[in-house]
């Protein structure tokens, strides 16, 4: 599996403090894929250098394109860019947004979910994250690390898991309904390709946490009740 994080300068910066929370959460050994939203990466420049990120930023004449648009369609075209890049390779990605903590031996944790979702499913999409307990309804829970997340109850994007057999649907989807034309943010575009497929799931409890109070325009500040801080 990949791991990826969606960015853009903001203030404050979280982007530190969500890095080094991945980095001590343990078990995840490979390069994290940082897509920074616009052509603007100095505030990275402290990772430029480290071999653990990879910095995807945007060239300045895609960036052009662009840059006079909304906040939603600036957010749909780097998520868009992110699932574009794992699709290309056949493989899928962890997903994570720049505001988020994560859960002590998340990478553990998210491989147990996957396993078990995957075992029972090819075709899928996992949230990491949610703001309300699914797994407590026993109609919805699925096994011991993963619950059914009723689609049409779902937004937020501050983690996901693509399996290599959705990641390329959920990237078409989202180019024609993000990006090539706006009709709705990532997430709920997401959302309607979930309820078409019926085939979104969510972890037992939430392996991340968002910490995102101020936002970049896109929504309210919302929190899960079921991530375990440590």
């Amino acid at each position: 599996m990949n791991a990826a994080v969606i960015t853009v300068r903001r203030e404050p910066e979280y982007v530190f403090r969500s890095l080094l929370s991945l980095a001590t959460s343990g078990g995840y050994p490979g390069p994290v894929h940082l897509f920074v939203g616009s052509d603007d990466d100095s505030y990275l420049a402290a990772l430029a250098q480290n071999p653990r990120y990879v910095l995807h930023t945007m060239p300045s004449d895609e960036y052009a394109k662009i840059a006079g648009t909304s906040v939603t369609q600036k957010f749909n075209y780097n998520y868009w860019r992110a699932l574009d890049y794992f699709a290309a390779r056949g493989q899928g990605v962890c997903l994570c947004e720049d505001d988020v903590l994560y859960v002590e031996g998340f990478w553990n944790r998210l491989g147990a979910a996957v396993h078990e979702v995957g075992r029972d499913f090819d075709e899928y999409v996992l949230a990491l994250y949610a703001t309300g307990d699914f797994a407590a309804d026993e109609t919805l829970r699925r096994g011991r690390h993963y619950a059914s997340y009723p689609a049409h109850m779902f937004f937020g994007t501050q983690g996901m898991y693509f399996p290599p057999s959705t990641v390329r649907g959920q990237a078409d989807y989202l180019r024609r309904r993000g990006v090539d034309r706006v009709d709705d943010p990532a997430d709920l575009l997401i959302r309607d390709l979930c309820i078409e497929r019926q085939y979104l799931y969510v972890a037992a409890s939430s392996l991340v946490q968002h910490i995102g109070r101020v936002s970049t325009g896109l929504g309210h500040f919302h929190s899960s009740p079921t991530f375990q801080a440590v």
